[in-house]
């Protein structure tokens, strides 16, 4: 019996260069060692990593090897290449974004469609008579492994969303035209009105829980409720249909209807899976696309795992993984588990939850029917927005009881950069609510121009001031006292807007995630003022606004001495002045800030680490 062991030795030598050293791996020889017995008793080596130290005779043959060289992807058509990966436009896939996935413009029976995604529908050139729809839709497939448009589905124009409801009702039978007809009507999304998007949510609702329900069907549907996540935001306002359509979407995600699997619609993703029961676990992982959609190639299952995936790229937009309880492994049979991701949170509408910065949340849905002990964990990709910070986050699921999102069962793992991590010990439609920090950023040159201009005020101020004094017997006193107060509050308020603009308490350094998991108030958190401001900020209102009084004594005194230029002031002018001009203002001051704003509780504009001169006049 003839044997075959191969020997691979690798010699690192390092060359001293002063404090530079230099390694290189050396390949040396390949043994091939071929034994002259025969022995059957004769003990058989292992053939792969062997180091031969036995002593079989041996006959050595010398193979050079070159060096192993890694070469890195190429990435095309405007791929980008993150963490050894390229990522792909939305309309090229593959390893290096070089296949399509797309269909051309094309026409197609009569009708003329755009270039179109993999997976998405197409809206025809042709339009009915209102000049607004689409008389005709198709879908992109790849079924035979060429790119084409399917069979347009055309409407009749003379349809109405009212006219589609009410014929489900009555004609059952016609479930498919009805469905591209709703389809087709509810493709300008920012044209329908609220009545409009409670009529297509519930003719949605009907076609998912039709017992009759196809492919296409399903597909139709799904298409009309993607298109509704469109919708402006005062066209959801009504909440009773749209709740019971996520529920419809629950409940259909965990069936393969004629084996509806996966339907990607850009805002709306439903994956139904069957998993088997020695299966340790879900893994559910969606990556949007570059316009912000999703894309059937960027979402991904892996049926037989327990843990998040680390993501170092910061690639994936939301990761989700369900541990399978031991209760699921005692039977045989396999488990439907269902997934419904929405691109955004029109559908949850929430009363404890503010979004005043106008952020949308990516809610995922997971479910598994009626088991308890669940350990889901999350994975979502922060959200951001422009000159502003996260400050903190809540893991939240919706409450359909409450009607709005709840952290019972959920709780924080942790965070980073690349993604907010998440646990919750049930199913359901969950979410990252997100608070943001302004961040305030200057620039330097405007810092030096107010230094400058507000030195040039105090000097030139201060030299008035001296003036009018030393020379105030040269003059009556009424127009001194006048001239004096004037030029007074104008220094202090330019002294106190140089010297005291800076926050002291500033908001600068990066925020501090809180622990515990609490449902935030708004997307946008309002730093309270801790006093410096709120003192700082009255002063300059005063001064500023005893200027004012000042100057209108000034004029009143010089339109007095002008109309009775022989006459002289009264005795008691210059006690009124000072009694208006100081006591008033002050008065004025005291009594806005005391009755409107601390009863408001904040006062505007001082969470900024400058504080600027349009927050003092909001004062």
């Amino acid at each position: 019996m003839k044997e075959l062991w191969i020997m691979v030795v690798f010699a690192t030598v390092s060359f001293p260069q002063g404090d530079l050293t230099t390694s290189s791996a050396i390949p040396t020889t390949i043994d091939i060692t071929t034994p002259t017995t025969d022995d059957p008793l004769t003990p058989e080596p292992p053939t792969t990593g062997y180091l031969n130290t036995t002593g079989y005779p041996t006959s050595i043959t010398s193979i050079s090897l070159p060096y192993p060289t890694t070469t890195p992807l190429d990435c095309i058509n405007g791929g980008e290449l993150q963490s050894g990966v390229c990522i792909c436009p939305d309309e090229w896939t593959g390893e290096t974004c070089s296949e399509e996935n797309f269909c051309n413009s094309t026409i197609k029976d009569g009708f003329s469609f755009p270039r179109t995604m993999v997976g998405w529908s197409a809206y025809s050139e042709e339009l009915c008579d209102e000049k607004t729809t689409s008389e005709a839709s198709a879908r992109c497939l790849n079924d035979t492994g060429s790119l084409m448009f399917g069979s347009p589905h055309k409407l009749q124009c003379e349809f109405t969303l009212s006219d589609i409801q009410e014929n489900i009702s009555s004609s059952p039978g016609d479930l498919l035209q009805l469905a591209f007809s709703t389809q087709i009507l509810t493709s300008q999304p920012e044209q329908l009105s609220a009545d409009n998007i409670t009529t297509a949510a519930q003719i949605a609702n009907t076609l998912l829980q039709s017992a009759n329900i196809t492919e296409d069907i399903a597909v139709a549907a799904v298409t009309t409720i993607s298109q509704l996540l469109n919708a402006s935001e005062e066209s959801t306002q009504e909440r009773d249909a749209v709740q019971n359509l996520t529920e419809t979407l629950e409940m259909f995600s965990l069936d393969q209807h004629n084996n509806v699997s996966l339907v990607v619609q850009p805002n709306l993703v439903v994956q139904s899976v069957q998993v088997p029961s020695d299966s340790v676990g879900i893994q559910f992982t969606a990556l949007t696309g570059s316009s912000g959609n999703f894309v059937a190639n960027g979402i991904n299952v892996n049926t037989n795992t327990s843990e998040l995936i680390a993501d170092k790229g910061g690639s994936t937009d939301v990761q989700i993984v369900m541990k399978f309880p031991p209760v699921l492994h005692s039977n045989n049979t396999n488990h439907s588990i269902g997934f419904v991701l929405y691109q955004n949170d029109r559908f949850f509408r929430s009363r404890a939850f503010s979004a005043s910065s106008g952020t949308s949340r990516t809610v995922i849905s997971a479910n598994l029917g009626q088991v308890s002990g669940l350990h889901v964990e999350m994975l979502f990709k922060p959200t951001a927005v422009p000159n502003a910070s996260l400050y903190d986050f809540a893991c939240v699921s919706w409450n359909y009881t409450l009607k709005d999102w709840s952290t019972y069962g959920c709780s924080k793992v942790n965070h980073s950069e690349d993604g907010l991590r998440c646990f919750c010990n049930h199913t359901t439609n969950f979410a990252v609510l997100m608070s943001f920090r302004r961040d305030f950023k200057y620039a330097e040159a405007l810092n030096w121009i107010t230094i400058l201009g507000c030195s040039m005020s105090i000097i030139g101020l201060s030299l008035t001031i001296t003036f009018q004094i030393a020379t105030r017997k040269s003059r009556k006193t009424n127009p001194t006292v006048l001239l004096v107060s004037v030029c007074v509050c104008l220094l202090i308020f330019t002294l106190l807007f140089m010297l005291g603009v800076d926050n002291p308490h500033k908001q600068l350094d990066k925020p501090e995630i809180l622990e515990d998991n609490v449902l935030p108030l708004s997307d946008t958190h309002t730093e309270r003022d801790r006093g410096p401001c709120t003192v700082v900020a009255v002063l300059l209102q005063y001064f500023l606004l005893g200027t004012f009084t000042w100057n209108t004594l000034y004029a009143t005194h010089v339109f007095l001495m002008i109309r009775n230029s022989l006459a002289t002031s009264p005795s008691d002018f210059t006690a009124y002045t000072v009694a208006i001009g100081w006591g008033r203002t002050a008065w004025r001051k005291i009594h806005y800030f005391v009755v409107s704003e601390a009863m408001a509780g904040i006062i505007p504009g001082l969470l900024e680490p400058k504080l600027m001169l349009g927050d003092i006049f909001r004062l």
